[in-house]
Parts: structure tokens; C-alpha cells; sequence
């Protein structure tokens, strides 16, 4: 099975400081804006922003696919370029081999590390029975729904044990009743492995239910506007989006998003 670490650090797993991106195209486009986040081992962390705000940059720039303009990332106080993250993308047919079986796809990220064949079969049968695919293991991409094909995306980059989760979106080309039991699947996944995620979303109820804390960001160029915690005991239920607590923090979350004029791009 996976090693799974769940132990405290003792400084920040990802520490952003003074983070600014601008692009030349040729015209300069301001992205990000003197950003700085700390988080912690373990926590889940949402980023909420308006569209085209950056917030699809700031996890590029954490994977090492962009580089800043300006300051800094640290995790577990390396380079970007030397930590390993998992990244889950929006559309999973662009992540989803289509020639390989679901297993096949898993498998294809422990190959890349090099594992023996009978390693990387054990591996993947455990996840995909952990996880709810083991009887979808021999099907291919084109057999399964939207949700099912998100989960063995996600279980592929569980396979490959990075350090930290960046997710984009994820759920956006999903209805919204897969919305919901996707967010209740990855919210256990995320307590099971104790792995830390950063999840960008625009859907706000969605933001809440699985945070820890909120970060939301201005227009572009993108500043931190305020981070908001989330207090919601776990595991949490869709049920909750009818309580006090969630709908008082979905009301200051709403007000922080609406305290300035949004231009629609």
C-alpha cells in the first residue's frame, strides 16, 4: 500500500511570500500581486477568486510549471523543484489515457518511477479496491461516467505519492449532484491520507464545505482579500449547507468576494 505520513511539521508545508507573476504578450499582464500563505501539514486550503483573478497561475507556479515574477516558494522548506506535488486538473479526459484500462492508468505513474511490475500491480489493486474501481479496473476511459473518471484520476496521482495536492477545479465539468458526492469522496480521501491540499474552486458552497480556510483573492492582479476559517466539525455532510454555521461563513465569505467591483472576462 502507499506510505502515508501524517505527522506535524514543524515550519509551514508551503510557504508562499511576496509571490507576484506578470506575462509579456508582448503587453505586460499583472497576474498575481504580493501574495503570502502559509500552509500548514495536513490542512485544506480553498482558493476562491473571480474568473481569470490567477488563481490557475499561483498553482502552476506551485508545481514548478510557471516560474514567479517576483519572491517565493518554499515546500518543506525546498525549492518547488525539488518537492513533488500531485496535480488534479479540471477535464480528466486531458489526464486520462485512453488506450490504457483503469488500471493500466494508475499503473502508468508507478512506471514512471520505475517500480518492478508486481509492486506496481499490488499498489494499484489496493487503491482501486480502497477507492470503489476495483471491479471497473479492466474498463476503459470511454466506459465510465464523469465521476468515475475523475476518481481514477485522483487515484492515479494518490499511486504516485506526492507530497502535497494542488486541484483545479476538479469538479467543474461534473453536474451538480456528482459535484456533491465527488466533494464527500475527496474529503475522505483527504482525512484518510492526511495529505495537504490546496483546491481552487469558484463554486463558493463548495469552497466552504471542504476547507479549513478560504483564501479569497481580489481581481486581477490578484491580492489576498482575506482568509477565512472555517470552523464546520468533520467529516462533513451536505446536510451542513443548511446550518447556521455554514450559512453565517458562506454570508462573510460572499461579502469579502462582493466588497469591490469584478470585471467580467
Amino acid at each position: 500500500m502507499v506510505r502515508v505520513s501524517c505527522s506535524i511539521a514543524v515550519i509551514a508545508m508551503i510557504k508562499i511570500k511576496n509571490l507576484s507573476k506578470s506575462f509579456f504578450t508582448p503587453q505586460k499582464i499583472h497576474v498575481l500581486d504580493d501574495i503570502s500563505l502559509s500552509v500548514k501539514d495536513g490542512e485544506f486550503v480553498t482558493i476562491f477568486g473571480p474568473n481569470g483573478c490567477g488563481k490557475t497561475t499561483m498553482l502552476y507556479i506551485l508545481a514548478g510549471v510557471e516560474k514567479p515574477t517576483g519572491g517565493h516558494v518554499l515546500i518543506n522548506g525546498r525549492r518547488v523543484e525539488d518537492s513533488r506535488a500531485g496535480f488534479i486538473f479540471q477535464n480528466y479526459n486531458d489526464t486520462l489515457l485512453p488506450w490504457r484500462t483503469v488500471q493500466g492508468n494508475i499503473e502508468f505513474a508507478l512506471e514512471a518511477r520505475g517500480m518492478a511490475k508486481a509492486e506496481r500491480k499490488k499498489i494499484s489493486e489496493d487503491l482501486l479496491s480502497k477507492f470503489g474501481l476495483h471491479d471497473f479496473r479492466d474498463k476503459y476511459p470511454y466506459n465510465l461516467s464523469g465521476g468515475m473518471k475523475q476518481m481514477a484520476a485522483i487515484i492515479r496521482t494518490l499511486a504516485y505519492d506526492p507530497e502535497f495536492f494542488l486541484m483545479d477545479e476538479p469538479f467543474g465539468s461534473l453536474d451538480y449532484i456528482n459535484r456533491l458526492k465527488m466533494g464527500e469522496e475527496i474529503q475522505r480521501i483527504w482525512m484518510e491520507t492526511g495529505k495537504t491540499v490546496i483546491f481552487v474552486s469558484h463554486d463558493i458552497d463548495e469552497a466552504i464545505f471542504l476547507a479549513d480556510r478560504v483564501v479569497v483573492l481580489s481581481n486581477r492582479p490578484a491580492k489576498i482579500k482575506e482568509i477565512v476559517k472555517v470552523g464546520l466539525p468533520r467529516p462533513r455532510k451536505f446536510d451542513m449547507l443548511n446550518s447556521s454555521k455554514f450559512i453565517s461563513t458562506r454570508k462573510k465569505v460572499l461579502k469579502i468576494f462582493k466588497s469591490e467591483t469584478y470585471e467580467i472576462d
